[in-house]
């Protein structure tokens, strides 16, 4: 599915006290501990006293630090970045400024407001989340800094006179984004990916998951001090804020990111050709070979999963929206709160394929009640999985999910009333399909009808 919040591809932010990212490290590998590994090491170099965290730009010593990012990553950067320190507001009026340049004014905003309408249908969202609210303010204060690829600039961001604590680590995060730039022009290809976000999300997951692996080698090495645990109040107030949904979406590309780069590090092969291919020609191409990196290395084919609601639905209905369904989708989708992560991270990890189709009754521009608005708009989502039982986990936690977290009751077999509209989830062998629609009649014909063979 499209991303709720896009970033710039010229920009890479980091991501500060986002809850749901330590719970997500465990899920790239099915629950298990990555332990150390060959990349991540067990202890720091206990040679070097703890470091003093650098108030200035001249005290944090860029070149220092490259040298560092450089003799961790493996590889040279030509052209260093110019460093500069920016306020939280003018950080965020300069991101926004990137996005809008980058996306296409008024054209993305429509196609925002489709994506708002989708996932709060999806419950992926409350209805009534500020996105652009959010995104400014994940931007001003959710991050220490930023790399911007088209102006080779290193921003620093800082709220009073001092540079802020543990901005070092950042630093050698963004670093090693300008380096991956320049050797396999990783911010070009994320952008070539925007139309297919399974895919785009995969990539990105590559370049943050790298990025990442670097920065916690930078830290342990080097003894950084880091920001004490939550933030402060204002960083406090945000995560609270952070729909876990939103929380896993934004996690995902660091945390399931860095345990996919851990595994090629330590696979045994060589790595750094590995991580190399990935980057590159090579890349994965869906969310699944993330979160199981051997489905990358077999490169499996992703199994079609055809849709066709247009005739079921009929005269006055325009389809508005469709894309891919990826394994990350699936995971958001079973899990608006942290108890689900688990169980659905384990069908997640089963997927084989996915797409949906969003109609609307009048067409994009129709108005006429507020998101979700279940009695305008239809979606039909169809999963495909490697066996029959985890269609059937789909189905079950789709229901459960509909009941206990979202106030649906039963109108049926598989079928829920969900405020003014309703839903339903049908399986067939290895492929559930799910739908929502103004009527259960409606929903329950999406999910018997839509899948073409």
């Amino acid at each position: 599915m499209r991303r709720l919040l896009r970033r710039a591809g010229v920009l890479a932010l980091v991501l500060l006290f986002l809850a749901g990212v330590a719970a997500l490290a465990s899920l790239g590998d099915g629950g298990e501990s990555r332990g150390p590994t060959a990349s991540t090491p067990a202890t720091t170099t206990a040679a070097l006293p703890p470091a003093r965290s650098a108030r200035t730009v001249r005290e944090l010593q860029p070149e220092r630090v490259l040298a560092r990012v450089e003799a961790l990553r493996g590889l040279r950067l030509r052209r260093p970045p110019r460093f500069v320190v920016l306020t939280p507001e003018q950080a965020r009026r300069q991101v926004q400024a990137a996005e809008d340049r980058e996306a296409g004014g008024a054209v993305t905003a429509r196609e925002e407001a489709v994506n708002l309408s989708l996932v709060t249908l999806l419950g992926l969202l409350p209805p009534d989340v500020d996105l652009d609210d959010l995104a400014g303010r994940i931007t001003s204060q959710g991050t220490l800094g930023y790399y911007d690829g088209a102006k080779n600039e290193m921003t620093i961001i800082s709220k009073g006179p001092d540079l802020p604590v543990g901005v070092e680590t950042t630093v050698a995060h963004e670093l090693t984004h300008a380096i991956d730039d320049e050797h396999f022009d990783v911010f070009d290809r994320v952008q070539r990916l925007r139309e297919d976000g399974d895919a785009e999300l995969a990539y990105r997951s590559v370049v943050e998951g790298n990025a990442s692996e670097v920065e916690e080698r930078y830290r342990q090495r080097y003894r950084i001090p880091q920001p004490a645990p939550g933030g402060d109040a204002e960083q406090r107030e945000l995560l609270r804020d952070l729909p876990f949904g939103l929380q896993l979406q934004l996690g995902f590309p660091y945390a399931i990111g860095q345990t996919f780069v851990d595994a090629l590090r330590s696979s045994g092969a060589d790595g750094q050709a590995l991580l190399a291919r990935a980057l590159g020609s090579g890349r994965p191409r869906t969310t699944v070979e993330i979160l199981d990196p051997t489905r990358w290395v077999r490169r499996q084919p992703v199994v079609p999963t055809p849709l066709r609601p247009g005739p079921i639905l009929g005269d006055g209905w325009t389809r508005i929206d469709g894309d891919s369904i990826g394994a990350s989708d699936v995971l958001a989708i079973l899990a608006p709160v942290e108890s689900e992560a688990g169980s659905a991270a384990l069908v997640a990890r089963a997927w084989t394929g996915g797409e949906y189709r969003f109609y609307r009754r009048g067409g994009a521009a129709a108005r006429g009640c507020e998101d979700p608005c279940q009695s305008r708009d239809a979606v039909v989502g169809g999963v495909a999985f490697a066996a029959a039982p985890d269609a059937k986990a789909f189905a079950t936690q789709f229901g459960r999910v509909l009941e206990q977290h979202r106030d649906a009751t039963r109108a049926g077999t598989a079928v829920w009333r969900v405020g003014d509209g309703a839903a339903a989830v049908g399986v067939d062998g290895a492929r559930a399909t799910f739908a929502y629609a103004p009527t259960p009649e409606l929903a329950i014909r999406l999910v018997r009808e839509a899948p073409a063979a």
